[in-house]
């Protein structure tokens, strides 16, 4: 391996890792509310397995992400990123609330889980959740909450995101939040008793997306295919086009990874798994494909 890097060096070192659409926010505020030790808390470790979640979510798709600070939450720092994810946002800051409107409103999509900006720095409680005036972006309140190990939702069906086709259960984790949708809020998703469970609202040039529940930690605990195929239609329906798609018999343990230079892709195959697979790699290339090369060769 490195006799191979050090004969291409130069190929690789014009190159930089395939640009991200979708950024993550990594807000170092929630891992101050609701226990990250496991003996301490029911929701112990949700803030890892929220971030894991959703990053295994889109790796297995071969979809690369990014994961944002809050300092990178401010006007024109988002601007690459298609969709904006908030996993376990149940602490945040009235300046990363405010980046978070100016982000929708210059045309992205944000999607927050439960109980967003319930607290600010300070811990104290918002009296309307989403607080600092979130509610008003997203279409919706929190109109309560029922305590739940499993939650489970239905999605609205084939109209409402794409790629989904038939309505389809699922997953989330810690409990339910019911929401109240407000003017412009769209239900995508609803609780089995029928209280909204995701709604989605325009705002501006953009839009956003506020779930009652945590999906991203569901998704790391117990890997539900339905929820990866929620979240993964959320990035869909904000413009996320997938580069590089895998198939073929035993390449659920395939891992793609991409440099991108101006003339050439390097793609760089991982099989985790035990076995041999049978690949077959397809990629979306912004100009015609000349004669492709191995550099192990």
């Amino acid at each position: 391996m490195a006799r191979i890097i050090a004969r291409h060096g130069a190929e690789l070192l014009g190159a930089k890792p395939a640009p991200a659409q979708i950024g993550i926010l990594y807000n170092r505020l929630s891992y101050m509310v609701g226990g990250s030790e496991p003996s301490l808390s029911k929701l112990g470790n949700a803030e890892r397995d929220s971030l894991m979640g959703l990053h295994r979510a889109f790796s297995e798709q071969q979809i690369p992400v990014d994961f944002v600070h809050p300092e990178d939450v401010l006007p024109n720092k988002l601007g690459q990123y298609k969709v904006l994810f908030l996993p376990f946002p149940v602490m945040m800051s009235r300046e990363v609330a405010e980046g978070v409107k100016c982000y929708v409103q210059g045309g992205g999509t944000a999607v927050a889980e439960a109980r967003l900006a319930w607290n600010d720095e300070r811990g104290f409680a918002s009296e309307v959740i989403p607080g600092f005036g979130l509610a008003e972006v997203f279409g919706a309140r929190g109109d309560g909450h029922s305590a739940g190990r499993k939650p489970r939702a239905a999605d609205g069906g084939s109209n409402e995101l794409p790629g989904l086709g038939a309505p389809l259960t699922v997953g989330g984790e810690a409990f339910e939040e019911e929401l109240d949708p407000l003017s412009g809020g769209h239900v995508l998703a609803r609780f089995a008793k029928g209280e909204a469970a995701a709604v989605e609202r325009t705002c501006g040039k953009g839009k956003a997306v506020v779930l009652g529940s945590f999906l991203a930690m569901a998704y790391q605990r117990r890997h539900e295919e339905a929820t990866r195929r929620f979240l993964t239609s959320l990035a869909q329906a904000a413009g996320v086009i997938p580069e590089a798609e895998v198939s073929g018999n035993g390449t659920s343990e395939i891992e793609l990874r991409r440099l991108v230079g101006e003339h050439r892709q390097i793609v760089f195959v991982f099989n985790h798994a035990k076995d041999s697979a049978d690949v077959m790699i397809s990629l979306l290339l912004p100009w015609p494909l000349r004669t492709p090369r191995e550099l192990g060769g």
